[in-house]
């Protein structure tokens, strides 16, 4: 006899689970390395922030994107602390100088540069390629009216394109790219 299907997890339960892993976790890291939980509590700032700042949209796309500059920049410090000894004098050594700092918050800095910078660079590098599409597909109708004809020349050019709303009597039937 198969097994039932199991009945899928609310979305409250998910977080209570995540939330008593997180404890559960903290606790052990509290017990055994107190000085690296006050580390990743302190270079972790900047996520937290995200995730308690984003909204619901785009948390999928922005808190997995801050979470991984910032562990990136956190993550040497506490490899250097771990190989220091587990006090909490190495840590206080690293937190008053300012180039923890830089590349801890650097990092998640660069997180979010890219979260902006990357859609403006997909935009400009879609409108480049319809840009050359429009005139590849131009020079071919200009190739094909030499070829057979007049009668089967390109539509002139109207201000449509130009403005971007057609003149009064412009011929509205120019197509997808018109």
């Amino acid at each position: 006899m198969p097994y039932p299907e199991p009945e899928p997890m609310s979305q409250t339960k998910k977080i209570v689970t995540i939330v008593v892993i997180l404890i559960a976790g903290l606790g052990v890291v509290l017990a055994f390395a107190p000085a690296h939980l006050l580390l990743i509590a302190v270079g972790m700032a900047p996520t937290l922030a995200t995730w308690l700042s984003s909204q619901k949209e785009d948390h999928a796309l922005k808190l997995p994107t801050i979470l991984a500059f910032n562990l990136t920049g956190v993550m040497p410090f506490a490899v250097k602390l771990w190989q220091a000894g587990r006090g909490f004098d190495p840590l206080i050594e690293m937190l008053v100088r300012i180039d923890t700092w830089l590349i801890m918050y650097g990092a998640a800095g660069l997180g979010m540069l890219i979260l902006w910078l990357a859609p403006q660079v997909a935009a400009y590098t879609l409108q480049v390629r319809a840009v050359e599409r429009r005139r590849s597909i131009e020079r071919q109708q200009r190739r094909l009216a030499e070829e057979w004809g007049a009668e089967f020349a390109p539509p002139a050019e109207d201000a449509t394109v130009k403005t971007g709303r057609p003149l009064p009597g412009a011929n509205k039937n120019r197509g997808i790219l018109g």
